[in-house]
């Protein structure tokens, strides 16, 4: 089967999971919010519709998700892919938002012959990833690449 022939159930599928994903980030976050307001674990609990103990096991997991970068509507490049490819944002906002971010840089072996490989979260690891996952394509990739390459030169 061909990338032209995917089955547009499969199409949906893949979205649908994207936006579970971001549902899931944007949930906990949420949850985290109102706990950070100072409410109660049975407030929120009341507020949002849902038993104490999910509040409770949904805060605990929110305490190791990052919040999304102010101007940005993810937390690292590859939410930000997520977001686009799950319908959230359209292209020009996930060009102007990658080509924005101030990437980390990446992880260094011991020397060029070491194949570990190693994802660091923020850095151009991010995109690689998204790439290959298929969250953005070939000339997304190219067009992110060319303008964070201007925008370093230019600086």
């Amino acid at each position: 089967m061909t990338i032209t022939e995917i089955p547009v159930e499969a199409v949906a599928a893949r979205k649908a999971q994207h936006l579970r994903n971001i549902g899931e980030l944007d949930y906990r976050r949420s949850l985290l919010r109102l706990k950070q307001r100072g409410l109660r674990q049975k407030a929120i609990a009341d507020l949002v519709k849902v038993s104490q103990p999910n509040v409770q096991k949904v805060l605990q997991r929110a305490a190791a998700t990052p919040m999304p970068r102010e101007g940005f509507s993810g937390a690292d490049p590859y939410e930000i892919c997520e977001r686009y490819a799950a319908g959230l944002i359209d292209r020009a906002q996930l060009v102007d938002e990658l080509t924005r971010w101030e990437y980390v840089p990446q992880a260094q072996t011991k020397d060029a012959f070491d194949d570990l490989l190693m994802d660091v979260a923020g850095s151009v690891d991010d995109l690689d990833r998204a790439l290959s996952r298929g969250l953005i394509d070939d000339e997304l990739y190219d067009e992110i690449g060319d303008r964070i390459e201007a925008r370093m030169t230019a600086a």
